[in-house]
């Protein structure tokens, strides 16, 4: 998909592939399971992690960690000690701006096999178009977040391998420093 066609449908065997690569990956078969994964899973909801490890950080945790089961707490400590590593240079909405890159490219893909309708994609779309006016103040702010989320997502996604995440981060910050992003007026 390009990045300014943003109502593509496919046809035949793009469309089949596409359904294949929902299905087996992320379980995603129909509006229903594509509802689900949207706003359940850690593949496009790791902001939320990131809230709770920062607020940890910070002193301000709104849970017990004593009450996360023996993986739970190894995962939050394990991220924990990732995001400290840059967690000032974070804006206020953390890491939020990599999930709503990846929603939008999973709303991109659902409606383009015809899972979600015009409706529900343009919807969904000026909701993440509103969180992201009223979370950040720049693109610059944008950009930062989702550099970051980048990197935790990938070492969240590859074993917790500190030297894939960075790996991904520098990848990533190099395509968003390349592209017009920066360019983009934000609030005016």
């Amino acid at each position: 998909m390009g990045f300014k066609e943003y109502f593509i449908k496919y046809e035949g065997e793009k469309k089949k592939q596409a359904k294949e690569w929902l299905e087996q990956l992320f379980g995603i078969i129909d509006r229903g399971s594509f509802i689900e994964f949207f706003y359940n899973s850690r593949d496009c909801n790791i902001a939320c992690l990131a809230r709770d490890v920062l607020a940890n950080l910070n002193g301000r945790l709104s849970f017990d960690i004593s009450e996360l089961n023996k993986d739970g707490r190894r995962l939050f400590d394990d991220v924990t000690l990732f995001i400290k590593v840059f967690a000032e240079f974070l804006p206020e909405a953390g890491v939020a701006a990599w999930d709503m890159c990846e929603k939008i490219g999973y709303l991109r893909h659902a409606y383009a096999v015809d899972y979600i309708t015009n409706t529900d994609y343009c919807t969904q779309m000026m909701a993440i178009v509103d969180d992201a006016m009223a979370n950040f103040s720049s693109a610059e702010e944008y950009m930062i977040s989702l550099a970051f989320g980048s990197g935790l997502y990938m070492f969240l996604m590859n074993d917790r391998s500190i030297s894939a995440a960075l790996d991904f981060m520098v990848k990533s910050t190099a395509f968003l420093l390349r592209g017009d992003l920066a360019d983009i007026r934000w609030k005016e």
